[in-house]
């Protein structure tokens, strides 16, 4: 898999909050940088491997590199046909999943949307992770396939500090600038589970 074409996203100004849409930045073009190799080497897994999320052993159905350190493991739980159905694939592809921490440093267009819409939301609203995620898939010969649509529910370790009395949501910014709320869909309070759009987007976890 090339990282370059993973990598790259282009991030520009607009905010959807529910129904109304709003302008938080004018943006250039940005490129995201490539994480170190050891991160990689050490984060891939296979589809069906069992990883530790929120302190549990659970099945990740979608293989790929897991390689966020500010949150206690993810994975793709659905069932591995369920997703290969979700996301479109046609014969002879599979799911694939990269995931890894992001700042503004790396990301100042998404995160310039992400505290745009921090500061929408509640006083109390803090951010605890900052994640980059790409959802694609493999054909055949392993080269990557972007996919056009499609979407899988991610179940994410909050951080080992998080307070887990609050509520979590999390904030997706996609290419094109469009940011939305997403509810956590389960009611684990280790941890959070949102969509993940196939494509490139950076995701928030959000505590109130």
């Amino acid at each position: 898999m090339k990282l370059k074409k993973l990598l790259t996203a282009t991030l520009a100004a607009t905010m959807v909050l529910s129904s109304a849409m709003t302008v938080c930045a004018k943006y250039e073009p940005a490129k995201e940088p490539e994480p170190t190799p050891p991160e990689w080497a050490d984060s891939v897994v296979t589809s069906n491997a069992t990883v530790q999320v929120g302190g549990t052993d659970v099945q990740t159905s979608v293989a790929g590199a897991y390689a966020a350190e500010s949150i206690q493991g993810a994975a793709v739980t659905a069932a591995l046909e369920d997703v290969k159905v979700a996301l479109g694939l046609e014969e002879g592809q599979k799911p694939a999943i990269v995931i890894y921490d992001t700042d503004a440093k790396t990301s100042p267009n998404a995160m310039a949307c992400v505290d745009a819409a921090i500061s929408a939301m509640s006083a109390d609203a803090e951010m605890v992770s900052s994640l980059y995620i790409d959802l694609g898939a493999k054909d055949k010969d392993g080269a990557w396939v972007e996919l056009p649509d499609g979407k899988v529910a991610l179940k994410a370790g909050l951080p080992k500090d998080a307070d887990t009395t609050k509520k979590y949501s999390v904030i997706c910014v996609q290419e094109g600038g469009v940011v939305t709320i997403l509810e956590d869909k389960d009611s684990n309070p280790d941890t959070v589970t949102f969509d993940v759009q196939s494509g490139i987007a950076t995701y928030a976890i959000v505590a109130e």
